[in-house]
């Protein structure tokens, strides 16, 4: 009697996901010659196995800045959401081998560090730059209240995000000015685009991209 052959390796790699299959611990390229294996079944030697799942979506970083300095000396916390995926999708033209790198060069810890610092920096010097009476209109509109005006459209009495952050700020000096307000907001979203633009110099050659950097609240 023969002996049993042992199983095959059958894995199931799920849509949406980078998968990265390894042979006795080292990291196999796929039929295609890509790094990262396409979703769907795939069949192999019973010592192959999927080593790594890797999300194609995009993940927010949630992050609070404290003891910010205003031009005029004023601590304030400015409050970040930072979104940001990880490349390597052949469809989009990119480098497969950035989800090589991400996996076992950057990993998800030295992401989240290099993030911390890198949003660190770019959020103390923008607070630097300005007054304590225009941090507030660092705030990205998230509600459309801003855009809805601007088109005609009538003003909430009470927008959504009225009560959200410090009152000290919402109300103090110039920004009460409608027109101060806006052009404050306006600041605020070339300053969260700047900050993307400037975040994607460092991460883009590492194979991540920032999509998005929203200034979620401004506190005292």
């Amino acid at each position: 009697r023969q002996p049993a052959l042992p199983p095959a390796f059958c894995p199931q790699v799920p849509e949406g996901c980078y998968a990265l299959v390894s042979s006795f611990g080292r990291i196999m390229n796929h039929s295609s010659g890509e790094i990262v294996w396409p979703p769907g079944r795939h069949c192999g030697m019973p010592w192959m196995k999927c080593d790594s799942l890797v999300s194609k979506e995009h993940v927010v970083f949630n992050m609070p800045v404290k003891g910010c300095k205003t031009q005029d000396n004023v601590t304030v916390q400015i409050n970040l959401a930072v979104v940001f995926r990880v490349m390597g999708d052949t469809d989009k033209g990119e480098d497969s081998n950035h989800v090589y790198d991400f996996v076992y060069k950057i990993t998800a810890r030295g992401l989240q560090q290099q993030l911390t610092d890198a949003c660190e920096e770019a959020t103390r010097s923008i607070a630097r730059s300005l007054l304590h009476t225009e941090v507030y209109g660092l705030r990205n509109d998230l509600s459309g209240e801003k855009a809805k005006v601007l088109a005609g459209g009538p003003e909430s009495p009470e927008p959504k995000y009225a009560a959200e952050g410090d009152a000290a700020l919402r109300f103090a000096g110039p920004v009460e000015d409608k027109d101060a307000a806006v052009a404050a907001t306006s600041k605020g979203r070339n300053i969260a685009a700047d900050m993307c633009r400037s975040l994607n110099d460092f991460f883009e050659p590492q194979g991540v991209q920032i999509t998005d950097v929203n200034i979620t609240d401004v506190q005292l």
